[in-house]
């Protein structure tokens, strides 16, 4: 029991991921950053997830004194049982603040590892942040999946992520569906995030059924895959 999971990623020819390197053509930029947000939409009312890093762009809360130590349960928490839509987040160590427990209008649930403070937990449900408990030291993405679907009702979930954390479903077999824009730009910096980059056991290399190709404005090119998950 999971949720449908498609990736939808935007990158460079040569496979990296940060568009904010893209700006010398500063329209076709802009037109790239549309596109992508247009296809998002086109999902209908998918839930999407990323990493710590891509959530800090929209939380701005300063620091907050979690002076609140009383004893929480590891446990999911559904502080939003009306909600159908979320943003969701890995936070292994509970790094980030909120003043708002939505993000444009979808509401958090929060990914947190057991050894997060019971100080941070009451800060989410005094913002009235929802969280689920991944696992003691990492992230077992399998079980966040089953607790999106059955706890939380989550559908379809798109993932939005970092490489790492892209890296991480792909290395789970977790994902269903594969949205890929190209740019028609070479970035060609070394070290620079890329579509996957999972860095844990080596595994298999994941193979993927073309099912559409899509020729768009600009060069952009929107490719779709069905990941097929035999090794």
């Amino acid at each position: 029991m999971k949720p449908y999971v498609r990736l939808h990623m935007i990158s460079s020819i040569d496979g990296r991921i940060d568009s904010c390197r893209w700006t010398g053509d500063v329209k076709g930029y802009e037109y790239f950053v549309k596109e992508y947000e247009t296809i998002h939409e086109t999902f209908g009312a998918a839930s999407w997830i990323v990493g710590r890093t891509t959530m800090q762009e929209f939380t701005s809360s300063p620091a907050v004194a979690f002076d609140k130590t009383a004893p929480l349960p590891r446990e999911t928490y559904n502080a939003a049982p009306d909600k159908s839509t979320f943003a969701v987040v890995i936070d292994p160590s509970g790094k980030l603040t909120w003043s708002t427990n939505e993000v444009n209008g979808d509401g958090v649930i929060e990914v947190l590892s057991d050894r997060v403070s019971d100080g941070y937990l009451h800060h989410l449900r005094d913002v009235g942040i929802s969280y689920i408990f991944g696992g003691r030291e990492s992230i077992d993405i399998p079980l966040v999946l089953r607790e999106l679907k059955e706890v939380f009702g989550v559908e379809n979930l798109l993932v939005e992520g970092g490489g790492i954390l892209n890296g991480s479903f792909l290395a789970a077999g977790a994902i269903d569906e594969i949205s890929l824009l190209i740019a028609p730009i070479a970035d060609g910096q070394g070290g620079i995030p890329v579509t996957f980059d999972f860095r844990g056991q080596a595994s298999p290399a994941s193979y993927f059924e073309l099912m559409d190709v899509e020729k768009r404005e600009r060069g952009l090119i929107w490719l779709r895959y069905r990941v097929n998950h035999r090794s």
